[in-house]
């Protein structure tokens, strides 16, 4: 029993991660929006949460010629690791 809702938690921890990587890339889409002081504070508190986990992703692409591309694609990068080391867990949990 501990185990479902151990990984009822870790799904959903990522979950709600992988939708924050998704809102930070629509913000920084529409930067026309973070002029409204109230929703300023939301984009900065989720900028806050996601940056640190994209930052070495970006440096790593900085070193290949993707970092000449006008799209970033870190956030793509980072939901497909996001998808691995979820799966890795439940399977390290699912064998404990």
């Amino acid at each position: 029993m501990w185990k479902f809702a151990l990984l009822q938690a870790i799904n959903s921890l990522f979950s709600i991660f992988e939708w924050l990587i998704i809102a930070n890339a629509f913000l920084s889409w529409l930067p026309m929006l973070t002029q409204n002081p109230s929703f300023y504070k939301i984009a900065q508190m989720v900028n806050a949460l996601v940056e640190p986990f994209l930052k070495p992703i970006r440096w790593m692409l900085s070193k290949t010629p993707v970092a000449d591309m006008p799209i970033d694609i870190s956030p793509i990068i980072a939901i497909v690791l996001l998808g691995f080391v979820q799966r890795m867990l439940m399977v390290v949990i699912a064998v404990i």
